[in-house]
């Protein structure tokens, strides 16, 4: 029984305080598979492996005034949402999110401006900061005057992102 206590406490623990703060505000609005996905991810870390080449990459092009990714497509276009995807190119529940990401950007690449930070680099750790990173990955949303109207912290489901999108007019 002592042993069993000492493998499950300290799993159960990390799992309440991964999941807590927006599962007990009633912010969580993914479904109990993709909950589970998020809290594995939370509790047992991200592991060190090699980016697939497919990935996003920071060095796809760069936005002049933040000096990160973003789509060659989005310059010069009515941006009606800025899509910031925080997170990194070796973190498991990250890469789950990348082909996401890359759906949301090229569907809506003449109305959303897609710019994804590595914040386990140097170059991207800065914005972990500016960005109040506790967890990720963390989507933040901005509207068209650069104001954050809404942020998912863990793994964050394609048909919920555009939701969050279709919620300042992206059609």
């Amino acid at each position: 029984m002592n042993r069993w206590l000492k493998i499950v406490l300290p799993v159960f623990i990390a799992f309440v305080l991964a999941l807590g703060g927006n599962l007990l505000k009633g912010e969580c609005s993914c479904s109990i598979g993709e909950f589970a996905l998020s809290a594995v991810g939370s509790v047992f870390g991200c592991g060190k492996a090699e980016a697939p080449s497919s990935e996003i990459s920071p060095e796809r092009s760069r936005d002049p005034d933040e000096g990160t990714a973003v789509s060659a497509s989005a310059a010069g276009n009515e941006i009606l949402v800025t899509f910031i995807e925080i997170g990194s190119l070796n973190c498991v529940p990250c890469k789950m999110m990348q082909p996401i990401v890359r759906e949301v950007e090229e569907h809506y690449r003449d109305q959303v401006k897609v710019l994804f930070y590595d914040v386990w680099t140097p170059e991207g750790r800065p914005y972990g900061t500016k960005y109040g990173i506790r967890i990720i990955p963390t989507q933040v949303f901005l509207d068209r005057d650069g104001n954050e109207y809404f942020r998912h912290e863990g793994f964050f489901p394609k048909k919920e992102i555009i939701r969050v999108l279709k919620t300042r007019g992206v059609r």
